[in-house]
């Protein structure tokens, strides 16, 4: 019994290291979501060429595209020439 706020401590001390993780990926992928839509397709158009289509990854890549985010998966489903 003695030992629980040792312990409780340090559950909070590694949530909150966990929570700054978090904290500092989440700076780092907002300038991307800065980009307006139209901006981000050209991007995404450029990734996806026919001849590097399956070179990478066996998953197409608008489907792999699609799993980065939600507004990328967005994106990438309402872009018919992306596919």
């Amino acid at each position: 019994v003695s030992e629980l706020p040792a312990l409780l401590d340090k559950l909070i001390q590694e949530l909150d290291e966990r929570k700054e993780k978090i904290a500092r990926a989440k700076n780092l992928l907002s300038p991307i979501r800065r980009l307006p839509a139209e901006m981000l397709t050209e991007i995404f158009m450029n990734y996806i060429e026919p001849d590097a289509q399956r070179l990478y990854n066996a998953l197409p890549r608008p489907l792999l595209l699609s799993q980065i985010c939600a507004q990328w998966r967005n994106l990438v489903q309402f872009t018919p020439r992306l596919w």
